[in-house]
């Protein structure tokens, strides 16, 4: 039993020890989320400092984290990617914590804050403030397992009226704990 559990501790050694910390801001060396995700890979985590980034960004490696800093208020917003999203996540097992996402618009107005194709996703203490799509994921997510805590999503969808688009999934096993789905308000005029 300890050979085997040796070999296995060995294995993980490499991954574990290699995760690095990317940090994107203005007096950082990456100054938008774009420019860490080519860079991040597998347990590495890219942390956000205080700002609001006009970016979007195709997270591709799977096992990331990408987070604001401790107590940061972070704002994504347009462009958006592949005139899909602010964040296109193609790769699986990704966690995207204390980010703001606002005013995803695209042409076909299904702009989304975090668009979704690849697979596992986890969304903590997040915003989803004016998007046409809070998170959109693909219509393949069925054996995807998306998860959301703590979040807030408001004013999300084309179709101000019916509050459309909060959350649009495909995925069999979605769980939504402590998320607020705000009021949709129609405009003045």
């Amino acid at each position: 039993m300890l050979p085997r559990l040796l070999f296995v501790l060995l294995c993980l050694a490499p991954t574990v020890l290699s995760a690095r910390t990317w940090h994107v801001g203005p007096s950082e060396r990456l100054s938008v989320p774009s420019e860490a995700a080519p860079l991040a890979q597998p347990s590495d985590t890219v942390l956000i400092a205080a700002g609001h980034y006009t970016n979007c960004a195709v997270w591709r490696i799977a096992g990331i984290t990408i987070a604001a800093e401790e107590g940061a208020q972070v704002v994504i917003t347009g462009p958006i990617c592949q005139d899909k999203g602010l964040f296109l996540v193609v790769a699986p097992g990704i966690a995207i914590r204390g980010l703001t996402f606002l005013g995803a618009r695209s042409r076909d107005s299904n702009g989304a804050g975090i668009c979704a194709e690849g697979g596992d996703l986890s969304v903590h203490d997040a915003r989803f403030e004016d998007n046409e799509s809070g998170i959109l994921t693909s219509f393949q997510a069925q054996a995807w397992r998306l998860l959301v805590e703590d979040s807030v999503f408001l004013r999300n969808g084309a179709m101000r009226f019916e509050c459309a688009h909060g959350l649009y999934v495909g995925a069999d096993s979605t769980s939504a704990a402590n998320t607020t789905a705000g009021v949709c308000l129609a405009p003045a005029g």
